[in-house]
């Protein structure tokens, strides 16, 4: 996704940890880890579709059939073409659900083209934006592992 406004209020966020002087105490030895820190946290909300610079990647994953270890470590590779230049400021996810019943099939979508639930959408921002001329694919790997209770860690190389 392109949102450079919540790229830029996420730096400032980040960046209050920078001051030298706050109230006469010097926090700038805490602005790396406070970046860091900052750009680790999904941000859930709507996504604007507009923001969207890519077609969806879709994995199924069919939990009735998935083994108590394969939901524990998940991995997910990642192919998107982005069709023209843009700043990309990072992935966004969504998820659909697909009761399929004995007469009849239901889809649940939660993308940003869907109706709102209250489930939302999750934006995973990128501390560097990365710069494509169009016509490029980007790819990676996301790795998921289960946590504690409704925690999950993430991993994500592009």
């Amino acid at each position: 996704f392109h949102d450079p406004l919540l790229h830029q209020e996420t730096v400032e966020k980040a960046d209050f940890w920078g001051s030298k002087s706050h109230n006469g105490v010097d926090l700038s030895p805490a602005h790396a880890h406070a970046r860091r820190a900052m750009f680790s946290r999904p941000v859930i909300q709507y996504i604007d579709p507009k923001t969207l610079l890519a077609h969806p990647y879709c994995k199924v994953l069919d939990f009735e059939k998935m083994t108590p270890e394969e939901n524990q470590r998940l991995r997910l590779d990642l192919d998107f073409f982005i069709h023209y230049p843009a700043v990309i400021h990072g992935l966004g996810g969504w998820f659909d659900l697909i009761f399929d019943g004995t007469d009849s099939k239901t889809i649940l979508p939660t993308g940003p083209q869907a109706p709102g639930t209250h489930w939302y959408q999750i934006q995973f921002l990128l501390d560097a934006p990365l710069t494509t001329r169009g016509g490029e694919s980007l790819r990676g790997a996301m790795q998921i592992e289960a946590a504690m209770l409704n925690c999950h860690h993430l991993s994500l190389d592009l």
